[in-house]
C-alpha cells in the first residue's frame, strides 16, 4: 500500500464491511475461510512499534529452527517446542488467529514501514544460508583456508 490509511481502507473493506455483509448470507462457519485474510488485515494495521516487535520474533524464532534440528544429528534431539511457543505467543498478542507463523512474516514484511526498516531484506540472512550447510562446513572451510594461506606462504615468504 502507498501509505497507512490505504491499509486501514483495505483492512476496514475486508473485515468489517466484507464480514458484516457476508454474515447476513452465508452461515458463520463459512466464513471462517476468510480468517486468514482477516488475520492478514489485523498485521496490516497494527502500530509499527508492535509489529516491528512480532516480526522480530517470528523470524528469530525462523532463524533459529533450522539449527535446533541440524544439532539433533550430532546429538540428542533438542526440542524446538521454545520457539514454536514463542511464535505462537507472539500470534496471539498481534491478534492472529489461524495464519501461520511464516505467512505472518511474510505478511508483516511487506508494511512500507517494515520494509524501509529493512525487514525484507532480512530474509537471506548469513545465518539462514549458514543453517543450509552442513555442520562441519564452515570449519573444513577455515581449515582449508589455512591450509591455502600456509601453502602460499612457503611459496612466497614475506
Amino acid at each position: 500500500f502507498a501509505n497507512e490509511v490505504e491499509a486501514e481502507l483495505f483492512a476496514a473493506n475486508c473485515r468489517e464491511d466484507l464480514g458484516g455483509l457476508l454474515a447476513t448470507l452465508l452461515d458463520p462457519s463459512d466464513l471462517a475461510q476468510l480468517q486468514q485474510i482477516w488475520d492478514s488485515c489485523q498485521l496490516l494495521t497494527m502500530p509499527a512499534d508492535e509489529a516491528m516487535e512480532t516480526l522480530k520474533v517470528l523470524q528469530r524464532a525462523a532463524r533459529l529452527t533450522p539449527s535446533f534440528a541440524r544439532s539433533a544429528a550430532d546429538g540428542p534431539p533438542q526440542s524446538t517446542e521454545v520457539l514454536e511457543r514463542k511464535q505462537a505467543e507472539a500470534l496471539e498478542a498481534a491478534g492472529v488467529q489461524v495464519l501461520s507463523a511464516a505467512d505472518a512474516s511474510a505478511v508483516l514484511r511487506k508494511r512500507r514501514d517494515m520494509a524501509a526498516a529493512g525487514f525484507a531484506e532480512q530474509e537471506t540472512s548469513f545465518s539462514v544460508l549458514q543453517d543450509m550447510l552442513p555442520a562441519g562446513a564452515a570449519q573444513a572451510t577455515l581449515q582449508l583456508g589455512a591450509g591455502a594461506l600456509q601453502h602460499l606462504s612457503e611459496k612466497a615468504p614475506l
